[in-house]
């Protein structure tokens, strides 16, 4: 019986200690109940061994799964359901290897097949991985070379796929060890003013904030973060 009653406690302590976030409910629990929701995604094992050319591309790979419609949804709330306008927008992450990549391109490549004109930048400049996601090699120009260097956004902007015609990536070029200056330069806000009058949405992928800090310098051109 001691044992049976030493066990349930032990029980008691380890929920009450617990401070996993499993649930919306225990977010809303934290930060409040008028905080907004746009979406949960399922864990997915295995990512790599599917048999596709983008295999955590699951908008395009299999678009009636359920993992699919997760993604649709979130993105719908994003267009949809806050009380502003979103365009310019970044999905972001504490640390690496928490699925912000692929959570931002799917998301993309969900408005781009449903008939938005869609532009990722990769403003990733420490460890990119848009290009990689889609399998691309490592273009030579990019938006630290139309940044700096004046060349043109037409000949930095690529198409992944052909698949999904309505989206483009900017990836990073050249890249820069000082991120903070060019996001706070003039000709970036130039860049995205010029993209903002081509495409319905500019979707950044930045560093992880445990990792950058510049995020706090991206974050004036931002409609929602």
């Amino acid at each position: 019986v001691g044992g049976v009653a030493l066990g349930v406690l032990f029980g008691f302590f380890l929920e009450f200690t617990d401070d996993t976030i499993r649930s919306e409910d225990t977010i809303r629990t934290i930060l409040g109940k008028d905080m907004p929701s746009l979406g949960w995604t399922p864990y997915i094992k295995d990512v790599d061994k599917v048999e596709k050319d983008f295999p955590a591309l699951f908008v395009l790979n299999d678009p009636d799964a359920s993992v699919s419609e997760r993604f649709r949804s979130i993105a719908n709330n994003i267009a949809y359901s806050l009380p502003k306008k979103i365009q310019v927008l970044s999905i972001n992450s504490t640390d690496m290897s928490e699925g912000k990549t692929t959570v931002i391109c799917n998301i993309a490549a969900a408005y781009a097949m449903a008939g938005k004109k869609v532009i990722l930048i990769d403003g990733d400049f420490r460890k990119p991985a848009i290009e990689s996601f889609f399998k691309l090699k490592r273009s030579k120009v990019g938006l630290v070379d139309s940044a700096i260097n004046n060349i043109p956004l037409e000949k930095c902007i690529v198409r992944p796929t052909e698949k999904i015609p309505n989206l483009h990536i900017l990836p990073p070029g050249m890249g820069t060890r000082n991120p903070n200056a060019l996001y706070n330069s003039e000709r970036f806000s130039q860049i995205i003013g010029k993209l903002k009058n081509v495409y319905d949405y500019v979707i950044i992928d930045c560093p992880p904030l445990s990792y950058g800090s510049e995020f706090t310098h991206l974050a004036k051109h931002l409609d929602g973060f």
